[in-house]
């Protein structure tokens, strides 16, 4: 994580916090439900060289359309 950040090629970071965003559980076909509220952080890193920089900077407006992307479908127990 600390490398990945520091990189040369690190021009952006999301964090994404603990239940605002879900994801599908590699078990769900044996859950009453797909879905599963992240019980954990999780980082975006935008890894780019200048001319991806100029083309897709990850811009505020553009990481708070990803961060919305992110939230779950539905509102359940992380647990």
């Amino acid at each position: 994580w600390t490398r990945v950040q520091a990189s040369r090629y690190s021009r952006g970071h999301l964090l994404v916090p603990q239940g605002e965003h879900g994801y599908f559980e590699g078990s769900q076909h044996d859950r009453i439900t797909r879905f599963r509220v992240a019980p954990f952080d999780t980082s975006v890193f935008f890894l780019q060289n200048d001319s991806g920089f100029q083309t897709w900077a990850p811009t505020p407006d553009r990481l708070a359309k990803l961060k919305e992307g992110f939230k779950p479908k539905l509102h359940l127990n992380p647990h």
